[in-house]
């Protein structure tokens, strides 16, 4: 086989010991498309190396097939090659589409599932960035913002909620809308509530478009075991035009979490769904087992009242700007326990709530000693002999379920 030559001037290859054949190659080259084309030796190991053929494009709109069918795309390490598809795969659609348009014709169904969408009410870093730039507006460490940027984790957040249009939605911390708008694509009505009064008017022009959304600007505590009673009466009022079940969906300042979830899971109307984020030890807290660090009042209630989970963990670079800690996405169900939540009215939960917190003061003692010195000194002791508790053991060590025995025993004691 003869060896190939590169010829630097030309940008051709000659072969040794045969007279220019300038005029043959250019012969016919209009005319046809080579198989095989080869690249100069300097652009590869290799002094020879086939490059495939191209292959013939798809039919574009006449106003398009002026676009050279031998464009040349040139690669930052590689040689000058030809494209085999010298026109994007976009442009071929929006060419399709306006030759439909052009003959009288309506684009093809992908097309107007695109065309008949909402914009897109997810906000990016640079956007986010911009929004508040313009605004001369910077996150605040006093109402511990961190703007969800996302999307994936966003989506699982809203997906995770189950939302119908009979849905009420809670949103606290609203930001600048980003969640928010997500949430009114989905559920009937949105109640987001924010406490910072510079980002108010952002979120409301950017959920402009929404008719579903009552933007509260305030506190939704009204103290730390309360509710602020507006955000109850928007509840209430929504829930009684739609008739469908109360939910929370929210990237939760870090400071309220634990406050604001007890305070729902506790207090009326009951929301049947709870699904948030929060600082990875919080979620942790609300999960906890017996007998582990993260046990306490707060697992115990979340047990009791609901059906927890995890449904993913956040990174500090999901979030702008970037917490110190890792987060957790948790979702708590009020209504999978029909066997212990329903039975427990609301100044029943509170009581059971009171009940617990007390013994978990004095972890380091045991049960027996801490109930002789309650508030229910007189049913207590009483009623752990009963359920068979052991009167040494701490309070870390019982399971929610004996919890809630010991509160119905002393209830039905009381009672008595």
């Amino acid at each position: 086989m003869q060896s190939l030559e590169c010829a630097p001037s030309r940008g051709r290859f000659r072969a040794p010991g045969r007279a220019d054949s300038s005029r043959r190659s250019r012969r016919g080259r209009s005319d046809r498309i080579p198989r095989t084309t080869y690249r100069p030796a300097r652009y590869s190991t290799s002094a020879r190396r086939r490059v495939p053929s191209r292959r013939p494009c798809p039919p574009l709109h006449a106003a398009l097939r002026t676009i050279p069918s031998n464009r040349l795309l040139r690669s930052r390490t590689g040689p000058i090659h030809r494209s085999p598809r010298p026109v994007a795969v976009g442009i071929i659609i929006v060419a399709r589409v306006a030759g439909r348009i052009a003959a009288g014709l309506p684009p093809r169904g992908s097309v107007i599932r695109m065309m008949s969408k909402q914009a897109d009410p997810f906000q990016t870093l640079t956007m986010l960035r911009e929004t508040l730039a313009a605004a001369g507006l910077s996150p605040r460490k006093l109402y511990g913002q961190h703007f969800m940027i996302d999307r994936n984790l966003l989506e699982k957040l809203v997906e995770s909620a189950e939302l119908t249009r009979n849905d009420v939605v809670l949103e606290v911390g609203a930001g600048t809308g980003s969640l928010t708008g997500h949430l009114a694509q989905r559920a009937g009505q949105v109640i987001a509530v924010e406490i910072d009064q510079r980002l108010a008017p952002i979120a409301a022009d950017k959920l402009a478009g929404y008719d579903n959304v009552q933007l509260i600007v305030g506190d939704a505590l009204a103290r730390k075991s309360q509710i602020a009673p507006d955000v109850l009466t928007a509840l209430r009022d929504a829930q009684a035009s739609i008739g469908g079940s109360i939910k929370l969906v929210a990237n939760l300042p870090y400071d309220i979490a634990t406050s604001l979830v007890i305070d729902l899971l506790i207090g009326e109307p009951q929301l049947a769904r709870l699904c948030f984020t929060v600082q990875d030890e919080v979620a942790r807290r609300f999960l906890g087992k017996p007998d582990t660090d993260d046990y306490g009042p707060v697992s115990i209630l979340t047990n009791v009242l609901t059906m927890g989970r995890r449904i993913a963990k956040a990174p500090p670079q999901a979030f702008w700007p970037e917490p110190k800690v890792d987060s957790a996405l948790v979702r708590l169900d009020v209504t999978a326990k029909p066997d212990a939540a329903p039975t427990l009215t609301h100044a029943e939960r509170s009581e059971f709530a009171s009940l617990v917190r007390h013994f978990f003061q004095y972890r380091r003692k045991t049960i027996g000693g801490i109930a002789r010195k309650s508030p229910w000194a007189v049913r207590l002791p009483d009623a752990l002999v009963d359920l068979k508790i052991d009167l040494k053991a701490r309070p870390e060590t019982v399971s929610p379920q004996q919890w809630l025995a010991l509160f119905q025993c002393v209830a039905e004691r009381t009672a008595d």
